[in-house]
């Protein structure tokens, strides 16, 4: 069984996503930094072993906040600065070198939205 937002996901995208309801075998993601940790590391492996790029995606739903266009080059800068920054420790921790892309909005949105942006580059 799906939720709204992985159902989203998989009927947008042309690119395969890993989901999973609950996983036996591997850590689910978390927000916290041990949880995050675990399961690039976890993701990581499979895309090793197929020599395949893995991308971390990071969907920051305050890039979108009220009144954005008042204050949006000083938030933005801010909040992008704020998100690098955790995706870069993140990955430091998990001793991964993984392309980072930075979405706004809804998480399904957002996923679409990249699927299409890497779609279009590759």
């Amino acid at each position: 069984m799906l939720g709204s937002t992985t159902a989203k996901v998989q009927y947008d995208t042309s690119y395969p996503v890993w989901t999973g309801a609950k996983l036996a075998q591997g850590p689910s993601a978390a927000d916290d930094d041990a949880g995050s940790e675990n399961a690039l590391k976890w993701a990581s492996r499979p895309a090793s072993a197929l020599d395949e790029d893995l991308i971390l995606l990071h969907v920051e739903p305050r890039l979108q906040s009220p009144g954005e266009e008042y204050y949006s080059k000083e938030f933005h800068g801010r909040v992008v600065a704020e998100a690098n920054g955790k995706m870069a420790k993140l990955q430091r921790a998990a001793g991964t070198q993984a392309q980072v892309v930075l979405q706004s909005g809804m998480v399904a949105h957002a996923v679409s939205k990249a699927s299409e942006d890497l779609d279009a580059i590759c």
